[in-house]
């Protein structure tokens, strides 16, 4: 009888079927009771079902209507397949399958998302799908006893992973990231007799070998499989790592440390970062990158769109010992993150706390205070980044909205679908933070800076990251950066570089993935997206850097020691009296000499020629504009400027002297049209300064004062001014007056179109315009920002 109920000749039937009509039944222990079918009817309140060591060929078909099942346990049958309906279990938390005769493992099985035991030893599996990943809840999953030969990679994402037994199988290696199992914290180990952690025994392992991975600490498992993905990287490219963070935050101490490997004390004042260096680090598994160490001091912040890089990897940087005592969120993180916001959607990003050495070890309530600290900081991150998330949804919903009306013209619905594309790219691109702080002793002992070093290796090679970081390129392309830098010129045009290139067999088409290639590695700047910066390629990046730290300086004080400075009695000729004055104009206006201009470029050694060219082709930057020069010196030229750089103005403008330019009445017969904008998620610091420097090859005579701009056009006169409210997000007016309509009309192109260049630079700024007219009749723009004209 047995052996034809085994072999299913038979049907079981030994059972009573009012076992399995009870109403109330909730478990229904069936274990070694001979059986091989199930009635075709079951009561569906049951929620344990144990049908193991009995003849079961094949899942009983009722099973897959017990939707309220939580445990089922068919182990030590002869099932050969799990059928499809599987899924429709819904509930079940655990899921014995072990001693079947199973060779697949169905994909719908990762449907079934509340497991959190799996048990599918001593059967025929070969392999497992990438769907395994689905099974978020699994906390123990055991496979001994398969012909399993390799893993996938997926199965990291099994993040509550906590027994993983992979005794008896094929396996020659394990997966490169299989160091991710952040849950699997023991191997080889039991816990209440029964395995517990990683187990490995009884495999053909090589990679890792068995002196690594005959181990209770998997730890070293995936120390070994870190470095080896490390270093078998393919094609892997030099990258950005851009440290940014407030100044004695300890950012210099810290690349200086990852450069040489210990303790590098800075010192506070003297070592203060000047604008910006750069640092190539190559780690001992051979991963590069360039490490751009940023001047944290507030006077140098015009100066970082010129570097940062949505493709880099940013760390930020703050002094936690400093932060523990004071909560500056702001001046710590805050700010940066709006920095990054505003100029690299996507970046990814890590936080850096340094200085723990001064931290005392424990907080009053017997709780590590570092972890205190660090808790709320990670709490303050996420809500100003779901402040900024919630600010984005808010204005699509409201541009979804105004799309919705029927009343829109052409022009209309163009502009708020290019508004409401910018808001999509934004949500889409959000900042890829890291959800941990890692924490660097500035002593001697490092603490903490071996295990961030294997962290930037790791997030290094990752390609889901940094893909771009992973390219085989020309071995030419590195031929034509070598030839390039040798040309001693600050900058390359586009035509020389197009010359150089075919000397070395590089189309122009080539030319350009090549330059973009060498932009990602760090040794070129080229803005190739700025019309007027397109052709022009920085081949030298820190030339440039020096150029720009002579004028951006946070030592201007020191500097500026007549007594101690000789440079500005020797190169610029000052007197005492008339430096006085040519300083003043600087720390007020922004206005520089060409006197000062020389004393400050003196350290450069220019040529006269080459001085000429870079006075001619810095102004490109949008980071000061020339003044032009008349023909014959006038007296005091020492102190009459030739350079503006509008975000060192601050002074403030006179009301009588606007007033008599600008009376704030339209004069007769004159017509004006205002530009106002506003900005929903902030309005960064640098682009109306930006946007007034573009505007001097427009004008012929300008006045400018900390946040307003007066200027005269031919015909016309301009007006234009930033109101920077803390309570608000920042508003930008822009005015302009004429006697002619036609002349009007033509010159606004010009200063508007200049204005739309200026705002597409920044990639996370977000605008809205309303654009008005007095004096005239009611008419349409429908260039730069089409709109119908408000008269008012």
């Amino acid at each position: 009888m047995e052996r034809l109920l085994r072999k299913g000749q038979i049907q079981s039937e030994h059972l009573p079927p009012v076992v399995f009509e009870m109403p109330a039944l909730s478990v229904l222990d069936l274990e070694e009771t001979k059986i091989n079918c199930l009635p075709r009817t079951c009561v569906s309140k049951l929620r344990e079902l144990y049908l193991a060591k009995n003849f079961l060929q094949k899942m009983p078909s009722v099973t897959m209507t017990l939707d309220r099942l939580e445990i089922l346990d068919v182990s030590h049958n002869m099932i050969e397949t799990i059928p499809a309906g599987i899924e429709q279990l819904t509930q079940l938390r655990v899921f014995n399958l072990t001693g079947n005769n199973i060779i697949d493992f169905p994909i719908a099985l990762g449907k079934l998302n509340r497991l959190t035991e799996l048990m599918m030893g001593h059967n025929k599996l070969s392999q497992l799908p990438t769907e395994i990943s689905q099974l978020r809840q699994l906390k123990r999953f055991i496979l001994d006893e398969n012909e399993l030969s390799m893993l996938p990679t997926s199965i990291v994402e099994l993040e509550e992973l906590e027994t993983l037994d992979l005794t008896a199988n094929k396996l020659e290696e394990l997966p490169r990231n299989f160091y991710k199992m952040k849950s699997l914290t023991t191997a080889h180990t039991y816990h209440k007799y029964y395995k517990s952690g990683l187990w490995l025994h009884k495999n053909p392992l090589t990679v890792p070998p068995p002196s690594v991975w005959m181990t209770s600490d998997p730890e070293r498992i995936y120390y070994y499989l870190r470095k080896l993905e490390i270093r078998q990287t393919p094609d892997l490219q030099r990258q950005k790592l851009m440290v940014l963070g407030a100044s004695q935050s300890g950012k210099t101490s810290l690349t200086r440390a990852l450069y040489v490997g210990k303790s590098v004390l800075m010192r506070p004042l003297e070592d203060s970062t000047e604008l910006l260096e750069l640092r190539a680090w190559r780690t001992v598994n051979h991963v590069s990158y360039l490490m751009y160490d940023f001047g944290g001091n507030p006077v140098y912040w015009p100066t970082l769109p010129l570097f940062l890089d949505a493709k880099a990897f940013f760390l930020i940087v703050y002094d936690h010992h400093a932060y523990a005592q004071e909560e500056n969120y702001e001046n710590a993180i805050g700010d940066w993150l709006e920095i990054l916001l505003m100029h690299t959607p996507g970046a990814v990003v890590k936080i850096i706390g340094t200085h723990i050495d001064l931290c005392p070890d424990e907080g009053t309530e017997g709780v590590s205070e570092d972890d205190s600290v660090v808790s709320q900081l990670l709490a303050r991150i996420q809500a100003q980044l779901n402040e900024h998330a919630e600010k984005l949804k808010e204005e699509l919903a409201d541009i979804s909205n105004q799309l919705n009306g029927t009343e829109l013209k052409t022009y209309e619905r163009e502009q708020l679908k290019n508004q409401k594309k910018q808001l999509e790219y934004l949500q889409a691109n959000p900042l890829r933070l890291f959800d941990d702080v890692a924490l660097i002793s500035n002593a001697e002992d490092t603490h903490g800076l071996a295990k961030l070093k294997e962290e930037l290796e790791i997030i290094g090679v990752d390609k889901t990251l940094f893909a771009h970081a992973q390219r085989s390129v020309p071995s030419v392309w590195f031929k034509l950066n070598d030839v390039i830098k040798m040309h001693e010129s600050f900058s390359l045009s586009w035509k020389d570089a197009c010359a150089i290139a075919r000397q070395l067999g590089i189309t122009s088409e080539s030319l350009v993935d090549c330059l973009h290639f060498l932009r990602d590695i760090g040794q070129v700047l080229w803005y190739d997206k700025i019309a007027h910066l397109s052709s022009t390629i920085f081949h030298k990046p820190t030339q440039l850097i020096h150029v720009l730290r002579c004028i951006f300086r946070h030592d201007t004080t020191a500097f500026f020691d007549f007594a101690t400075n000789r440079a500005l009695k020797c190169k610029g000729g000052f007197t005492e009296d008339v430096f006085l004055e040519a300083e003043r104009n600087f720390r007020t206006t922004g206005e520089i000499s060409r006197a000062l201009l020389l004393s400050l470029w003196f350290y450069l050694k220019l040529s006269y020629t080459a001085f000429d060219d870079l006075v001619q082709l810095t102004p490109k930057l949008d980071l000061w504009y020339v003044v032009p020069q008349p023909l014959q010196p006038l007296p005091y030229s020492q102190f009459q400027a030739l350079l503006v750089v509008p975000t060192f103005n601050r002074e403030l403008h006179d009301a009588a002297d606007l007033a008599r330019r600008w009376p704030e009445s339209l004069p007769t017969n004159q017509r004006e049209l205002s530009l106002h904008l506003w900005f929903p998620l902030g309005f960064p610091q640098g682009v109306y300064e930006r946007y007034v420097c573009r505007l001097q090859a427009l004008v012929y005579f300008r006045i400018d004062w900390r946040d307003l701009v007066y200027a005269e056009l031919e015909s016309c006169k301009l007006l234009v001014s930033q109101d920077l409210d803390p309570e608000e997000n920042g508003a930008l007016l822009v005015q302009l007056r004429s006697v002619e309509l036609r002349r009007l009309k033509e010159v606004w192109l010009a200063i508007a179109r200049e204005l739309r260049n200026v705002l597409k630079t920044t990639p996370g700024l977000v605008w809205y315009t309303k654009l008005y007219a007095e004096g005239c009749e009611p008419f349409e723009l429908t260039e730069c920002f089409p709109q119908e004209v408000q008269v008012i």
